[in-house]
């Protein structure tokens, strides 16, 4: 009897245990099943493939290849040694990128790639043709420079394509495809590279003097002479510029946003002013991945008697603060005497004001 009854409670248990396990491992199957991503086929990836061929034959006609032209001294001596002195040659150095924006004869670049003032610069469209850069404005703060296109007569170019920029308020989602296409190695004209937005809202420190915020991350493969490459979504629409690798580390690049309103801003004040302005809030701030935190309010600034230290920035104009849209980024396309409205967290209240944006000069 003990015996029988030992018998029996051992296939119970099993019989508890193999029900179980076909519960369990029949969810488990069916989760796994659930989570396998769909089979792509030829087709879809033919159709990938043409649209990505079309955007970089399209997106290549808008960028060019930048060079300073300096005068550089040659030592000289004979077959046997003997010197003859120095010449100064003029010579063509560098090679980096731009791209042509939508005023047609402008062209943006990093400030790096013509900080040189004792050189003069040309710029190579896509088509072979070259123009002369008769002026330059430069912006410090975010490493850019606006190149302005003449002929050998003085004249400015006509008809030239010129690339679309996204809309600040596009989201950018960390994984989509960034396409870049640039000079690499100041010889290789038109290389193109893909890969993803890794990475939002990048914080770096260059030269140990400036530090670009909100920056964009991609693992596109990046080289010397990159600068100024542009970095486009697969919606045709130019999102970012290339401005740093990350030296020692492979497809780690950073790219400044950029969007229409913050081009359009940019050279509506160059055309009228002649001057790169910018506009003035009055404050120095902290950057979050949602909001901007408020450090120091100015004396005599827009900002001052209206906003206050540890003030939270959260949106303006009813766009969110964000680290798609930071706070700079957002500033910059308004023009001096514009009145947007910022939306506040003061004390844990929620608050807005409209201020009036001053402007301050590069």
């Amino acid at each position: 009897m003990h015996k029988k009854t030992l018998v029996l409670s051992i296939v119970i248990n099993l019989c508890v245990v193999l029900f179980i396990s076909l519960i369990v491992f029949g969810r488990l199957d069916t989760l796994s099943r659930s989570y396998v991503p769909q089979t792509i086929n030829n087709d879809d990836w033919q159709a990938f493939e043409k649209r990505l061929v079309s955007l970089v034959q399209e997106s290549s006609k808008h960028v060019v290849s930048v060079f300073a032209n300096t005068s550089v001294q040659y030592y000289l001596e004979d077959n046997q040694g003997n010197s003859l002195g120095t010449t100064q040659k003029d010579a063509k150095v560098g090679g980096w990128s731009g791209i042509l924006c939508s005023r047609r004869w402008y062209v943006i670049t990093n400030k790096h790639v013509v900080e040189d003032t004792t050189a003069g610069y040309t710029v190579v469209l896509y088509d072979g043709s070259t123009w002369n850069v008769d002026k330059i404005w430069y912006d410090d703060q975010l490493d850019l420079a606006y190149l302005r296109l003449v002929d050998k007569q003085g004249k400015y170019p006509q008809d030239l394509p010129s690339a679309t920029f996204a809309p600040f308020s596009r989201e950018i989602s960390i994984g989509q495809f960034g396409l870049v296409i640039g000079n690499s190695l100041a010889q290789y004209t038109n290389t193109t590279t893909l890969g993803i937005i890794s990475g939002k809202n990048r914080q770096l420190k260059v030269n140990n003097e400036n530090t670009y915020v909100g920056l964009y991350q991609t693992d596109a493969a990046i080289n010397p002479g990159n600068s100024w490459w542009p970095l486009l979504s697969l919606n045709w629409e130019v999102i970012g510029i290339v401005t740093a690798i990350s030296l020692g580390w492979n497809n780690i690049g950073f790219a400044l946003p950029l969007s229409q309103e913050f081009i359009d801003s940019t050279l509506d004040g160059i055309i009228s002013s002649k001057k790169l302005v910018r506009p003035l809030l009055g404050v120095s701030y902290k950057d979050t991945n949602k909001w901007s935190i408020v450090d120091i309010v100015y004396p005599d600034t827009p900002a001052a008697w209206i906003l206050l230290s540890w003030d939270i920035i959260i949106a303006i104009n009813d766009h969110p603060v964000s680290d798609t849209l930071p706070l700079l980024y957002q500033l910059y396309t308004y023009k001096p005497g514009n009145r947007p409205i910022f939306t506040i967290i003061r004390n844990g209240k929620k608050e807005q004001f409209s201020i009036i944006l001053g402007g301050k000069s590069k």
